[in-house]
């Protein structure tokens, strides 16, 4: 029996899923607006700053503040031959021991991400384009990202550990 890979969603927790997704989909809006701009312009022979400047960011942005929103709904890839294979309990068991490792791995990158935020903004580092912008600002929006997937990573991994020691209902099974 093979588990649902449909999103799991918990109507309590929607609203950072929704905020992620608004500041990611902004950011993509922006990024296209500000190439669009520095195409138009160059025949007119202006050059348009912003666009080289904070394309990098908002990119960033971009793939940070997504991230948590596909954790949450499960629809990162799995090796689904080898799930697949394995009896309910043994897939209980790694689906509880792959969401654990989840949280410890963004759990570390959230804290050495913060390290280098806190270090570019305390020695007030600016980008080396014309329009020096601090350092902080896209590093910021990737921690903030991450501390959103780090909870995303805790609430399915406090899932699992209900469905691993019976707490929960099992997953439904694809027909």
């Amino acid at each position: 029996m093979q588990e649902s890979l449909e999103p799991r969603r918990d109507p309590k927790f929607a609203w950072f899923e929704r905020a992620a997704f608004w500041i990611a989909m902004t950011s993509c809006l922006l990024l296209a607006a500000f190439t669009l701009a520095e195409i138009a312009a160059r025949p007119l022979g202006v050059q348009v700053h912003v666009g080289g400047e904070y394309n990098g960011m908002l990119m960033g942005w971009l793939i940070f503040f997504a991230l948590p929103v596909v954790t949450r709904a499960r629809q990162h890839l799995i090796v689904d031959f080898f799930h697949g294979m394995m009896s309910p309990r043994w897939r209980a068991v790694v689906n509880w021991l792959g969401t654990l490792l989840m949280v410890i791995y963004v759990a570390a990158l959230l804290y050495f991400c913060t390290k280098l935020t806190i270090a570019s903004w305390n020695n007030s580092i600016k980008t080396q384009g014309i329009l020096r912008t601090p350092i902080v600002y896209p590093q910021a929006g990737m921690v903030l990202g991450l501390a959103l997937m780090w909870l995303s990573s805790l609430l399915a991994f406090i899932e699992e550990c209900r469905r691993l020691f019976g707490r929960a209902p099992a997953r439904e099974a694809r027909p």
